[in-house]
């Protein structure tokens, strides 16, 4: 397996197994992250149209 140098994910990997409020936790700040990533590029991807 080859490792790749660059990060390329902003959310953290879990360790273990989460209780179901854990997982639910999880997700709601990881959709978040998401969230904040695609408004971030938006002027990026217009300003290259």
């Amino acid at each position: 397996m080859v490792m790749c140098p660059i990060k390329v994910s902003s959310t953290p990997e879990p360790t273990g197994v989460p209780n179901a409020n854990e997982m639910i936790q999880q997700l709601t700040n990881d959709q978040e992250t998401v969230v904040r990533t695609a408004r971030s590029i938006f002027p990026i991807a217009a300003w290259s149209q």
